[in-house]
């Protein structure tokens, strides 16, 4: 489904968050993603990213 670029690059916007937005760092940080491709089609992923 995704490449190894668009995970790494997905995880490292994860970290991004969690590094400025400290407060929302806490047990069972989630993370929904929405997809947008090249004829505008949005399609949203629960659950992408998890922290325990």
């Amino acid at each position: 489904m995704f490449d190894s670029q668009t995970v790494s690059k997905t995880m490292e916007a994860f970290n991004y968050i969690l590094l400025t937005k400290p407060e929302w760092n806490r047990p069972s940080t989630r993370i929904d993603l929405i997809v947008v491709d090249s004829s505008g089609q949005a399609r949203r992923i629960q659950d992408v990213l998890r922290q325990f």
